[in-house]
């Protein structure tokens, strides 16, 4: 991350047999809402394996307030509901330093909180 206060976000879904082209349409809304409603989020990449089975989301925040902002938005309250109609949250990694009201705002999806230790940018 290129600051200490970003926060990155990956999330993994086991999408469910057949329902390859709902779980696109509903990725779709959600990268619009977040495009058009979530200023804060700087990256929010969607990547799909062949067959559609298995998807991965990169997402990174300004920092925690935009990490918030995206958990009270319109992509996690109104549409991921509808998401998961189709494919099982697997894992939820929120990497960096959230606040704490942040870090409760996401526990409600089991979230793995990793603090960064060490590494580098270039």
């Amino acid at each position: 991350m290129a600051n200490e206060n970003q926060i990155e976000v990956w999330a993994q879904l086991k999408v469910s047999a057949g329902q390859g082209e709902a779980f696109r349409a509903i990725a779709g809304q959600m990268i619009e809402a977040v495009d058009t409603q979530e200023p804060g989020c700087t990256r929010y990449h969607w990547f799909l394996t062949d067959g559609d089975s298995e998807c991965s989301v990169s997402e990174l925040y300004d920092d925690s307030a935009a990490l918030l902002a995206h958990f009270r938005g319109t992509a996690i309250v109104d549409l991921a509901p509808n998401l998961f109609t189709v494919a099982e949250l697997t894992r939820l990694e929120v990497h960096g330093s959230p606040s704490p009201e942040a870090a409760e705002a996401v526990a409600a999806f089991g979230t793995a909180i990793l603090k960064a230790f060490s590494g580098l940018n270039r």
